[in-house]
């Protein structure tokens, strides 16, 4: 089996699938590079609905300034859909919601699917929303799911998606190595412990200052904490820039 075989994943595929959800975090760059689980799922399919999530940054979203995101997200879905009727699918689809789930839950409940198939950005761009994305999808839709990766030039990524373990039973194992799905926000944990450092030392500090009459130790206390605080910030800003 190629790398390209073991990018796709799927559990469990019927054989036919009549209503086929197309959920497209990126497009890929020649359809004729579909792996062939993914080009089967496809190809068995009657009706094909996508849906582009729109997929905003944490900064942007935060600050709710999702145009630009939209703006690429209908491009993404004009670009699916051409490729799709290149290769005789009978394919519709809108452009989705900015909250990835939400976007899945309003195609489920109005095209009501059979199958989702799901597009994902190989982990070294992925959105801060696509991470331990199938996990949630698993969990909340109860329907056969096929995903696969694609890197940032749309070439079908040879690294799996993200499947919890429990799947891994009904993937092909074949240059697949065992995956965990992400959880929570990468590096909450110990941005936490910074701040709680960072408060401890400043109390801490204040009162032994007191203590002692020692404003030597008070201005030691206070740089170091504001060296924590910077590092803090600028940890946090770097996590909603990336994401």
């Amino acid at each position: 089996m190629s790398a390209v075989d073991a990018a796709a994943t799927a559990t469990p595929r019927p054989t036919a699938t009549p209503r086929l959800l197309v959920v497209a975090d990126a497009a890929i760059a020649d359809v004729d590079e579909l792996p062939p689980l993914v080009r089967s799922v496809i190809d068995g399919a009657g009706e094909l609905y996508v849906v582009t999530p729109t997929l905003p940054g944490r900064l942007d979203w935060l600050a709710s300034q999702t145009n630009p995101a939209r703006h690429a997200a209908d491009e993404r879905l004009d670009r699916v859909l051409g490729q799709l009727r290149a290769i005789g699918a009978h394919a519709d689809g809108q452009t989705g919601d900015e909250d990835i789930l939400t976007a899945f839950a309003d195609a489920v409940a109005e095209f009501r699917p059979d199958h989702i198939l799901i597009a994902l950005r190989s982990s070294a761009h992925r959105n801060w929303q696509e991470r331990g994305l199938i996990a949630r999808v698993r969990e909340r839709f109860d329907h056969p799911l096929t995903a696969f990766s694609l890197d940032e030039r749309g070439h079908v990524s040879a690294a799996p998606p993200a499947v919890p373990e429990r799947d891994l039973a009904t993937v092909p194992s074949e240059g697949l190595g065992r995956v965990a799905p992400a959880t929570g926000t990468p590096g909450g944990l110990p941005l936490l412990a910074l701040f709680l450092v960072a408060t401890l030392l400043v109390v801490g500090g204040v009162a032994l200052a007191g203590a002692i009459d020692s404003w030597w130790v008070l201005v030691s206390v206070v740089a170091a904490d504001l060296i924590l605080a910077l590092g803090v910030t600028l940890s946090i800003y770097r996590l909603l820039r990336d994401g």
